[in-house]
């Protein structure tokens, strides 16, 4: 698989691959499922079934990166960010520890943020984890 923030790929492969993916996990199934940036509603809905207690990833493909918010059977739901050299994790704004997890309305809104703007989520605090 090639990813969109990859220095040395030509501007039309970055172009091609931006878009939103879903990957879950039916019994013992991997299910995917790709949309283009437009289906704004389809990925929403997607979130919405992302629940804590299900395993599955909801992933927006940009050219400035890659966010991935992830369900693994426990609470919260996390969102990292991937922007071809390192790996962030998002903090509410504010007094809060580096620790403090999104809440779920947050993990919707960057998600949503990541889907419709032409730059990164910015509203928040990212924190290297790599």
């Amino acid at each position: 698989m090639r990813w969109p923030w990859r220095r040395d790929e030509p501007e039309e492969v970055k172009q091609r691959e931006e878009g939103a993916e879903r990957i879950i996990t039916v019994g013992k199934e991997l299910e995917s499922e790709a949309v283009g940036l437009d289906q704004v509603d389809v990925v929403r809905g997607w979130m919405r079934e992302l629940t804590p207690d299900c395993d599955g990833q909801v992933y927006v493909h940009r050219s400035w990166g890659t966010l991935v918010a992830i369900a693994d059977g426990r609470p919260p739901v996390s969102v990292t960010f991937v922007d071809g050299e390192h790996v962030w994790y998002p903090v509410p704004l504010g007094p809060v520890s580096d620790h403090e997890p999104l809440t779920w309305d947050q993990v919707e809104r960057v998600m949503i943020h990541a889907l419709t703007s032409p730059e990164r989520p910015n509203w928040l605090r990212w924190v290297r984890l790599v």
